[in-house]
């Protein structure tokens, strides 16, 4: 059918891609500075002629905003107006409280104060928290029913193994209960955690999608085949949707106002007789079959929108959380009302809480933080109930995660597999045994005592579907003489920062966001192969201190990336990342002497290092590239740890990072040299008592880089020294420099080492310790606090000293 007219193409499709096609995606997308927010305008403007003048002027800090907004091109204001007061008894306190509700609506903020009046008049609103359920649903392909019934009794006969591992990835879940749909051929499981005073979503998907990887791992064991696929969500959670379930189980808190209010009271305020109000709302409620809605409320979700949109609360869960069950009864002298609220999503710490105003509307509610999340949920039941009252009777009287990026499950066929590892072939290829007479005739594997996993290893594994970890095997040669090997394969450089990626953007996706665009300037760029061209490298320094190298394998096209080394059998001091008070003033020293003849070594000898292409080096315009990625990381720690990382500790990274072009360059001056870059107690040891600097072995040299040897120096102290220790970093430093100085016959001015030092624990605050964060996502990183803390003692005894020069 001719649609057009005759000689001209048809417009419609054909004009729409073109009309589609001239507009171009905006640059900038997580760049947060006011020049980049203004050329998104521009770009907007220019492309969709429009006017957005209006969006230029903004008042928030858009620093502030990384974690809650991407591609920022402005602020919209809402009319905030507060309700109240209102005088609550909850279960914990009686209080009086006022709410703050952002609305365009003419006339709620009023109507609410009418009925808080009410309920103030009549003793106030009597509210009980009941309990709080954050639920996450992934579901496990199994093929068939009788599979389904498998892996649910397995789930069920291991809820204690699953309960504590949830504890291993997060200091606030509780995993309390699990329960079972079977809609063949898939199990719906449903984890149901408590999570503290955090609404919980990001919290439960991190622990779900963490557990669920160990149940993958651990069931296949047993029952290998059976599940064929598996999804982190399938919709059994009703996460952001109004649900029976939410109702008839809860999902978020569950709250519960009522109040009796005298017939006098009634009239007096609301101008209509109760009786009116009550033969209406019965008569309403006859409405419920016809409509098929959720509970029966009258406009519950004017309040839960004012105050959520107020105090930065996830507003995509304001239909959920308006689920509410409103009940009126005529009493002898007065009115009786309940409101149950079952499904209230909310929190008082972590998300969008945090900006400005939100956490100064929330302090306003005295709601803001740690161990208010009931007083919170009380008061917006009680604000609710206000409203439920006042608008009912104004009718009477004529007067509403993520996806989460699926990883695929396929394997390359070409990969290094187990059963290699089980090969004398294999063996005798790696270790290049060339005596022909007495190769490799039998591979044992060996329990590893303790993997010593580096946080660069233990984040791959967990989204690797490589054969990558590590290992201890036992090698028998023809004459019958064993060897104990440490095998240490690892994944490439591109399937770790992919997993940093997933892991940042499961509770941050602006995060996730910055981490891709910042590949290129990444320190696990070539992470997979520095280590084992570190271990090629002649370097007698490196040999006396490395763990003793059997074998390198490195494969580009099958993406296999080996090292074999001596097994660490009887170490000391080995993995001591949290035995602060274990370190003396003795093993503290001898490190720091073997470390220092790594650095004597290469002091000023740096130039073949800085051109291979495995070698990464961070200047300042690659500073400035990763700028923004590190002030999200520490808004990223702001929010997961606001107890111990304050809005202060975030003023200082931002303040300093934003005067990275004028220290930046003052480190550039010094002589350089190769460092480890990751020297804490998880990488290095002691071969026996002694504790001398002649048995320091240290290992996991994957993020070694070239930059200043204080560097290693005071990120191994940042780990070491107690907090009542620190003054001596000043006497530590100088004695670095001295054995330096006699190992090189170098002559390094004392106030020059000191401001390096200044400069280099300053890259190490502002640019690897925030990185923890995201480890933080899926396990326990129990020493950051106290590294933290200890780093910026540090600082500051440093930046008075040298001050003081």
């Amino acid at each position: 059918m001719d649609c057009g007219v005759q000689g001209q193409e048809p417009p419609s499709d054909r004009d729409g891609e073109s009309r589609e096609n001239k507009l171009r995606p905006l640059k900038g997308r997580v760049q947060y500075s006011k020049e980049s927010r203004q050329k998104k305008l521009q770009s907007l403007e220019s492309q969709l002629n429009c006017d957005l003048s209006e969006m230029k002027a903004m008042r928030l800090d858009s620093q502030a905003l990384r974690g809650n907004i991407e591609c920022l091109i402005g602020a919209v204001e809402i009319p905030v107006g507060a309700a109240g007061p209102l005088k609550i008894q909850g279960i914990n306190e009686l209080f009086e409280i006022f709410a703050p509700i952002a609305t365009t609506e003419g006339a709620l903020v009023s109507s609410i104060n009418r009925g808080c009046r009410a309920l103030s008049l009549s003793g106030g609103a009597r509210c009980s928290f009941i309990k709080q359920r954050m639920v996450r649903a992934p579901f496990f392909d199994c093929g068939s029913i009788h599979g389904c019934q498998i892996l649910k009794n397995w789930i069920q006969s291991n809820f204690s193994s699953i309960r504590k591992k949830v504890r291993e990835h997060s200091n606030y879940a509780i995993l309390i209960d699990i329960d079972f749909q079977i809609i063949p051929p898939a199990l719906h499981v449903r984890f149901i955690y408590e999570t503290g005073d955090a609404s919980g979503q990001n919290m439960s998907t991190v622990c779900t999608w963490s557990v669920s990887q160990w149940i993958l791992q651990e069931f296949e064991k047993r029952h290998p085949g059976i599940i064929e696929n598996y999804y982190i969500e399938g919709n059994l959670s009703a996460d952001k949707k109004v649900a029976q379930s939410s109702i008839l189980y809860g999902r978020g808190c569950e709250v519960i106002a009522e109040a009796e209010i005298p017939d006098t009271v009634f009239s007096r305020v609301f101008g209509v007789s109760p009786e009116k109000v009550i033969l209406g709302f019965n008569q309403s409620r006859s409405t419920i079959m016809h409509t098929g809605m959720s509970g029966f409320n009258i406009n519950v979700s004017n309040v839960i929108a004012g105050i959520f949109a107020a105090t930065g609360q996830d507003i995509a869960c304001v239909h959920e959380s308006s689920q509410a069950q409103l009940h009126l009864e005529k009493r002898e002298n007065s009115v009786y009302a309940s409101l149950v609220l079952p499904s209230l999503v909310i929190g008082t710490v972590g998300g969008g809480v945090g900006l400005s105003i939100q956490k100064q509307l929330l302090g306003m509610m005295g709601c803001y933080g740690p161990n208010n999340l009931i007083r919170f949920a009380e008061a917006i039941a009680g604000f609710c109930l206000a409203l439920e009252l006042s608008t009912v009777s104004a009718v009477a009287g004529g007067q509403f995660v993520t996806a989460h990026e699926k990883l695929g499950r396929n394997k390359a066929k070409n990969w290094l597999n187990e059963e290699e590892l089980r090969s004398p072939t294999f063996f005798n290829h790696l270790l290049k045994v060339k005596d022909l007479t007495n190769p490799i005739i039998e591979i044992r594997q060996k329990e590893l005592e303790s993997s010593g996993e580096s946080l660069v290893m233990d984040l791959t594994t967990k989204i690797s579907r490589r054969f990558c970890g590590l290992w201890h095997y036992e090698v028998t040669f023809a004459d019958g003489n064993k060897d104990q090997i440490f095998i240490k394969s690892k994944a490439p450089d591109t399937e770790l920062l992919l997993a940093t990626e997933i892991m940042a953007g499961i509770s941050s996706p602006g995060l996730g966001e910055l981490l891709r665009e910042s590949r290129e300037d990444s320190l696990f760029n070539h992470c997979h192969s520095r280590e084992l061209e570190l271990a090629k490298w002649p370097s007698l320094a490196l040999q006396k201190i490395m763990p003793q190298i059997k074998g390198v394998l490195a494969s580009e096209k099958r993406q296999i990336f080996i090292v074999a080394s001596e097994y660490l059998s009887d170490m000391y001091m080995l993995d001591a990342v949290e035995m602060r008070e274990e370190w003396s003033q003795q093993t503290i020293t001898q490190v720091l002497k073997a470390i220092t003849s790594v650095h004597a070594e290469f002091f000023g000898k740096t130039e073949v290092l800085s051109q291979q292409s495995w070698m990464h080096i961070t200047d300042l315009p690659r500073a400035q590239r990763l700028r923004d990625l590190q002030l999200e990381f520490a808004r990223k720690l702001s929010n997961d740890s606001p107890e111990w990382f304050t809005d202060a500790d975030l003023t200082f990274h931002r303040d300093w990072l934003n005067r990275l072009e004028q220290w930046w360059p003052l480190q550039e001056g010094n002589i350089k040299t190769l460092i480890h870059n990751d020297f804490n107690p998880r990488n290095l040891g002691f071969r026996s008592m002694r504790f001398v600097k002649e048995d320091v072995v240290v290992y996991d040299w994957e993020l070694s880089t070239i930059s200043l040897p204080q560097r290693d120096s005071l990120e191994f102290l940042s780990f070491t020294l107690q907090p009542c220790e620190v003054k001596s970093v000043l006497e530590i430093l100088e004695n670095q420099r001295k054995e330096l100085m006699r190992s090189t016959n170098c002559l390094i001015d004392k106030k020059t080492w000191l401001q390096g030092a200044k400069w280099s624990l300053l890259e190490f605050i502002l640019y690897r310790l925030p990185i923890y964060s995201v480890a933080q996502t899926f396990r326990k990183v129990d020493f950051l606090k106290s590294t933290y803390k200890v780093s910026r003692q540090l600082f500051e005894v440093i930046d008075r000293e040298v001050r003081s020069c």
